[in-house]
């Protein structure tokens, strides 16, 4: 470290003709050779910087610092190398989307609970017997709550299966344990996924048979519109179109 002392330096006086040198205390005037005479001055104190080991230029305004350093703030990348401090705002608003999602989930959950006519499938038995009921058409729709275009159309549906009575709609939420495997062995490739089954014989051993299979999310809605019209137009109708 370095500190401020004190340093005695001896003063060289160069004028016109002559030049005076301060020998320090104590010093006698003379002369030197060529005739130049010796004046004695007192000597000078100059403040200078010089190492100095024992010099304690801590503080604790510095411990403090150092604190500071040791302990950043919360602080996100964006990507390029820049490191930015996360504010209590954005952290609020990531808590709150992340409060608005989790009810969301728990809606997708829940939803079409009251709706005869609506039922989460539980097991690969479960969804067979549904599509083996009494309704003239069953709709499986495969979803999860983690799926955002899921969510999104989920109310969507809802409608559709209240608009619809005579329709049987089955939900399979592929986050539920064993039924991603049941998703797998229909075929199914992604969410959300359709499948659609619709009577194939009249009669006490009546049948359904898988007439319709599509993806589609909020935007394309009115796939799952035409395709529900289309079957709903074939039951009233009858298997040989009302002939």
């Amino acid at each position: 470290m370095y500190g401020l002392a004190a340093v005695t330096q001896s003063p060289v006086d160069f004028r016109a003709g002559h030049m005076s040198v301060s020998r320090g205390p104590g010093s006698l005037p003379g002369r030197l050779p060529g005739r130049l005479p010796l004046v004695a001055h007192p000597p000078t104190s100059v403040v200078a910087f010089v190492a100095n080991p024992e010099a304690d230029v801590t503080s604790p305004e510095m411990d403090l610092a150092v604190q500071k350093r040791e302990k950043p703030e919360k602080v996100e990348s964006t990507g390029s190398g820049n490191v930015l401090p996360v504010s209590p705002a954005r952290q609020a608003m990531e808590a709150e989307v992340q409060r608005i999602l989790e009810q969301e989930k728990a809606m997708y959950m829940c939803s079409g609970a009251t709706l005869e006519n609506y039922e989460a499938v539980a097991s690969k038995e479960h969804l067979k017997s549904l599509v083996e009921s009494s309704y003239g058409a069953t709709l499986v729709m495969f979803g999860s709550p983690g799926c955002r275009s899921c969510r999104s159309i989920e109310r969507k549906v809802r409608s559709l299966a209240e608009q619809n009575p005579e329709v049987l709609f089955a939900k399979v939420n592929t986050a539920e344990e064993g039924m991603a495997a049941v998703a797998e062995g229909l075929g199914v490739p992604s969410v959300p996924y359709f499948l659609l089954f619709s009577k194939k014989t009249e009669g006490p051993n009546e049948e359904k048979e898988l007439v319709s299979s599509f993806t589609c999310n909020l935007k394309s809605i009115d796939v799952l519109r035409a395709e529900i019209s289309s079957v709903k137009e074939c039951i009233e109708t009858g298997p040989d179109g009302g002939a």
